[in-house]
């Protein structure tokens, strides 16, 4: 950062100008430390040309927020303005990942400037295939460890897809230790520290919280993606440009929860929907459109699921993007004590088998459908391989498109 005795060294260049922004010293840890200099620098600006830098102290008209008895109200606590003259060359150090909250809407005019971090779900038992891959392996092992096409199994084939968005080192893995001796050889790539491994499967609530803790603990800045490593996707850089484009708006809305969700090709009472609500309008990122939730019914009667469909509900993929501390304030409104029990147990090794059994998407994605936004996904195929007829109706499109000289991917 510059200190104040450094200002001179920026008047008289042309690319000098003034900059306000918003400091978030509890979101953004590398520019808390700095909110001293820049305090400073603004010192140094009243005290070095007091006229001018009193004409350019107020923030742009789209960044002000209304005054409400003591103090600025705004969408973020502990926000610091800060004025300061530097270097349009040297802005990205200061000012490249800061926010600048919107409080009619919640929405940051920052675009992302550091990569995002991915949570890998790899923690599932896949008993209903288990035939299949007792055919195919010549053992009942977990789905996501089988290579029922081709030479990646459905692991390796996430993690390959997910590379170009993400790198390694952001990217963490759940297991569980029954399954490490299937699990190491396809995650040589992966740093071992960020192989997450939980003593035993308690359903994709627990497994989420487990990893979102380990994950919290290394003070992410960026938004974090969910993956399931046990889903097929015949286009991963199709797939990935969705992908892209919720981590973007949850950089503009922190404190939404982006979900993909997939057009139904039919009525599947095993799967979760969402129920598009009205469309988010937001600037550079019109089209394709993206909605609010009105609602979220996971694996409803066929009744329900053929009527949803009619409506134009989603199939949720569960691939999902959030900010990591929005994420666990949300879950400790609604699931305290299992947010709770999860971390007294890693903080003291406790049994990992007491904890409760729940499941992410019904008993928590359904009670806050108004903090959610959904990313249709159009040009690709997707299945999350769940039973062993969705897997054949895969396979039947794979000959077609074979037959027809396309190729796909797992």
């Amino acid at each position: 950062m510059l200190a104040a005795e450094s200002l001179h060294l920026f008047r008289g260049l042309p690319e000098a100008r003034f900059v306000s922004a918003f400091l978030d010293p509890a979101g953004y840890a590398d520019v808390r430390a700095s909110a001293r200099a820049a305090e400073r620098v603004s010192q140094a600006i009243e005290g070095a040309a007091s006229e001018r830098a009193h004409d350019l102290r107020e923030p742009p008209r789209r960044h002000r927020t209304r005054r409400r008895g003591r103090g600025a109200r705004t969408g973020t606590r502990g926000l610091l303005r800060v004025v300061c003259v530097i270097d349009r060359a040297l802005m990205p150090m200061v000012f490249a990942t800061v926010p600048v909250s919107n409080e009619e809407n919640g929405m940051n005019v920052s675009t992302p400037r550091q990569r995002p971090w991915a949570l890998v779900l790899a923690g599932g038992d896949g008993r209903r295939l288990q035939a299949l891959t007792q055919k195919i392996a010549g053992a009942p092992i977990p789905k996501q460890y089988c290579r029922i096409t081709g030479d990646r199994s459905l692991l390796e084939a996430t993690l390959e897809r997910i590379r170009p968005l993400v790198p390694r080192e952001r990217t963490l893995v759940v297991v569980n230790r029954s399954h490490l001796a299937l699990a190491q050889p396809q995650l040589l790539n992966v740093p071992p520290g960020n192989v997450i491994v939980q003593p035993c499967n308690r359903d994709t609530g627990p497994g989420i919280v487990f990893g979102l803790l380990s994950l919290t603990a290394r003070r992410p800045r960026a938004p974090v993606i969910v993956f399931p490593s046990d889903h097929y996707v015949d286009d991963g850089a199709t797939f990935l440009e969705h992908v892209e484009r919720a981590t973007l708006l949850v950089d503009r809305f922190p404190t939404k929860i982006a979900l993909l969700g997939i057009r139904p090709t039919h009525a599947e009472p095993a799967f979760g929907y969402i129920e598009p609500g009205g469309p988010l309008v937001v600037p550079g990122l019109e089209s394709p459109p993206v909605y609010q939730v009105a609602a979220f019914s996971e694996k409803p009667s066929i009744e329900l699921a053929k009527r949803l469909q009619r409506m134009g509900a989603l199939w949720n993929s569960f691939v999902m993007v959030f900010q990591p501390s929005r994420l666990l304030t949300l879950l400790q409104q609604r699931r305290r004590a299992d947010v709770e029990k999860l971390r007294g147990v890693i903080r003291s090794g406790g049994t990992y088998e007491e904890v409760p059994c729940w499941n992410f998407s019904a008993d928590f994605l359904t009670q806050i459908a108004h903090y959610l936004l959904v990313v249709p996904v159009d040009g690709v195929q997707w299945s999350d391989w769940g039973t062993p007829e969705a897997v054949e109706r895969t396979l039947e499109a794979l000959r077609r498109q074979q037959g027809s000289g396309h190729g796909a991917e797992s």
